[in-house]
């Protein structure tokens, strides 16, 4: 995949106004205020993405540098998610670190099973895709179910004549699922089941085997994993899947080994928690340490945070996971926190 963007217009205006950004937090000069000033008023566009920008920088204090500096340029306030939306996919700039991401996936099934979808597709099949670190990969399986697979995860596929089953063993997993109610979709993750016909959904098994999903068209069902064969027969499974909470568009779950936590998401929300299907890392102000911990599952560079200090420092930008010099030079620049290279796998953030 290339690196190599061609931006439009409106992808140029945000960079440039994440760049004045930049600056202005780290203060503008008098030859740089002339020309951010003369910027403004170039176009109603410019003002309106800076603002939209300096919105989520306004912990900051960005939005009111910006205010106090140029009085004269204000607009209505927006609905405060448009802002945060905006930020989000404008901030690229603020994050210059792209990702080499594997096009190959991970081991293919048999050349048999490549056939057109108005052919009859075997009913039984078996096969194993994997990413490594730093990786992510498309899998078509065969009966039109389509997955993109994370970073460092595997998955392990077994249809029957009766059931479609997935296990997902580990990382993370995006599912669009091919209609056929003669054999519903199950995909185990932890120890729960997911039931699904023709849906869309994506499932994390996160730390602690937590596991996290979030249901982008359709709905599912979430069932406790069986706990005896008998109760895992495709049977008993859908008579579990009737009983069983489900999840419907928009709405994300948190399960861990005891309980559920369900919600509504918006769909900025799952825009943003689904970006990595880009290739893209976004964050809308966690801390350094949740930051480090989720870029960490895209390198096998280990960060070590020397300043107990700055773990709560929030961050924020859209990041392409990958290039570590390009990350350290964000953290240096927009968050002041200093860093040093400890060979080409070791990375001290702050100072001690």
């Amino acid at each position: 995949m290339s690196s190599i963007h061609e931006f439009p217009d409106k992808d140029r205006v945000h960079s440039e106004a994440g760049e004045w950004l930049a600056k202005l937090d780290r203060g503008l000069a008098a030859d740089e205020q002339a020309s951010l000033q003369k910027w403004l008023f170039e176009s109603e566009q410019n003002r309106d993405i800076l603002f939209n920008m300096a919105e989520l920088w306004d912990k900051m204090d960005s939005l009111s540098r910006l205010s106090d500096l140029f009085p004269d340029v204000s607009r209505p306030r927006q609905p405060a998610w448009r802002y945060a939306l905006a930020a989000t996919l404008a901030l690229v700039v603020t994050g210059l670190v792209f990702m080499q991401f594997s096009d190959r996936t991970g081991p293919v099934a048999p050349s048999s099973f490549e056939v057109a979808t108005e052919n009859p597709q075997p009913k039984n099949f078996a096969g194993i895709y994997e990413t490594a670190v730093g990786e992510y990969s498309s899998v078509n399986l065969p009966d039109g179910t389509a997955v993109i697979l994370n970073t460092n995860s595997l998955i392990r596929a077994d249809y029957s004549v009766t059931e479609r089953y997935v296990l997902l063993a580990r990382g993370e997993a995006h599912f669009k699922v091919a209609e056929d109610p003669s054999r519903p979709l199950t995909v185990q993750a932890g120890n729960r089941l997911i039931r699904a016909v023709g849906t869309a959904f994506n499932v994390e098994i996160g730390r602690d085997n937590v596991v996290e999903i979030i249901v982008t068209e359709g709905r599912i069902a979430i069932i406790e994993e069986p706990q005896t064969e008998h109760d895992s027969t495709p049977r008993n499974v859908i008579d579990l899947a009737q009983k069983a909470p489900l999840l419907t568009q928009g709405e994300a779950a948190v399960l861990d080994a005891t309980k559920a936590q369900i919600r509504k998401v918006a769909p900025e929300e799952v825009a943003v928690d689904l970006s990595w299907r880009e290739g893209n890392l976004i964050f809308q102000g966690e801390t350094l340490e949740e930051a480090i911990h989720e870029i960490s599952r895209y390198t096998a560079v280990e960060f070590e945070i020397l300043d107990e200090r700055i773990r709560t420092v929030r961050v924020a930008g859209l990041f392409k996971a990958g290039d570590i010099n390009g990350l350290l030079l964000t953290l240096r620049e927009n968050f002041h926190i200093p860093s040093q290279r400890v060979g080409t796998e070791r990375v001290l953030l702050g100072t001690r």
